[in-house]
């Protein structure tokens, strides 16, 4: 199986790859592939990650080719919208999102604080309407490796907080780590990796580059990095060796809010910040968000939320909601409505349409039947598989009741992938 189309470069400018994808080119920056004019080649979040030869190419291309087309008429089909005039206020702003204006603060309020069934349909009808238009039926799908449930933060929402005595703690040895990714690269078809941990420092600055390194001297991926707030050298050096993504949430936007439920050692909101900034600055493609359902969090916090992980030149949403573990101190936090998300996703893809736009796991267990589905009707274009190996994949539990515990890989991705098929969403990512 394979969740990248192949292209062919039809010309280079420099580090920027040109490729040409059943007529239409995208652009890829080429740091690590040995490539040239008339080369058919793999690209993952704006970089070109792997070559393949012709002759395996062309079979691919000749399944895609007919099969994309398909894949978009049903999506055009799906995310059609009609447009008439507005009857009233909430119409009037969703209407100016439909037309690409940027919406001011309190219209984007207004679409996060509305609850009616009817103007709620058609909020994310609206949001699947503009990400078809900016972005068409693309869809990125990564593998994520769950490495170590240890972690030095005592987070009162997180169910691996340091203080958690009942959790059976795991780490994978870097071979175990390295052997994984290869195997969700060559043998299950991911060409898009993130490596998560707890704030696990056991693991160094060295063994981190080392894992990376052996991952991308063994197979072409994307690999992306979600380890906590480590220091700017650790990033360096993993962004030396071969890393181009960080999955990095600053959890909340709120600084009251953050202090109160994120606590560790590197708890402090203001240096989260810095770092991701950093990280952007330094050429790492940032995935950032928050944690929505925190006590007392408020719909202007969360269009905050949003607001700031525009403003981080963030190129994924991730935002989830709070699900309370039972052995935290936050076990007794009413669980948030699947529509409290779902408006999120939706008002996200109006403040960045051009952005790619995650469901979590955690929307998922909101809603274990069709919870990855209504996030992509509501704006969302991504999606993350659990590649950990079965053997440890139970005991990371940031919270409970998540729908791929006990799934066997393959089936997720089977799953997955027919979703996607009705949707009419082609799981691949092809540039920009």
């Amino acid at each position: 199986m394979c969740y990248a189309i192949p292209g062919k470069i039809v010309e280079l400018k420099g580090k920027i790859a040109v490729i040409d994808y059943f007529g239409e080119h995208k652009n890829a920056l080429n740091e690590f592939v040995n490539a040239q004019v008339g080369d058919y080649v793999y690209a993952q979040g704006g970089i070109l990650v792997d070559k393949i030869d012709e002759d395996d190419a062309i079979p691919i291309l000749s399944f895609w080719k007919d099969r994309f087309a398909e894949l978009k008429k049903i999506d055009n089909k799906i995310s059609k919208i009609e447009t008439s005039k507005p009857k009233n206020e909430f119409e009037e702003i969703i209407q100016k999102a439909q037309q690409g204006n940027l919406l001011q603060k309190q219209e984007a309020l207004t679409l996060l604080k509305t609850n009616e069934p009817e103007k709620l349909k058609l909020l994310y009808k609206t949001a699947n309407s503009l990400r078809q238009k900016n972005l068409e039926n693309a869809c990125c799908v990564h593998g994520i490796i769950e490495f170590s449930n240890y972690c030095r933060n005592n987070c009162t929402y997180c169910g691996i907080r340091s203080d958690n005595k009942e959790l059976k703690r795991y780490k994978m040895s870097p071979d175990e780590i390295v052997e994984a990714a290869v195997h969700a690269v060559k043998e299950l078809g991911f060409k898009a990796l993130v490596l998560q941990s707890g704030e696990d420092t056991s693991y160094t600055t060295k063994d981190l580059v080392a894992i990376i390194k052996k991952i991308k001297q063994q197979c072409g991926v994307l690999l992306s990095m979600s380890v906590g707030q480590r220091s700017q050298n650790c990033y360096k050096e993993m962004y030396d060796a071969g890393a181009r993504g960080v999955l990095l949430r600053f959890e909340t936007s709120n600084q009251e809010l953050y202090k109160k439920f994120h606590k560790g050692p590197k708890a402090n909101f203001q240096e989260r910040i810095d770092l991701l900034k950093y990280l952007n600055k330094l050429g790492y493609i940032i995935a950032t968000g928050s944690i929505i359902g925190f006590p007392n969090q408020t719909e202007e916090d969360i269009l905050n939320d949003i607001l700031l992980t525009k403003s981080l030149n963030a190129e994924m949403y991730s935002f989830g909601p709070l699900i309370p573990h039972p052995q935290t101190p936050l076990k007794n936090t009413e669980l948030s409505d699947i529509d409290t998300i779902l408006k999120v996703l939706a008002v996200s893809r109006f403040i960045d349409p051009n952005s790619k736009i995650l469901v979590t796991t955690a929307l998922e267990t909101l809603d274990k039947d069709s919870g990855k589905q209504r996030g992509l009707l509501a704006g969302a274009n991504s999606l993350m598989i659990n590649v950990t190996p079965s053997r440890f994949r139970k005991q990371y539990t940031l919270y409970p009741g998540r729908p791929d515990r006990d799934k066997e890989i393959t089936k997720n991705i089977e799953e997955t992938l027919k979703l996607l098929y009705s949707l009419g969403r082609a799981p691949t990512d092809l540039g920009i």
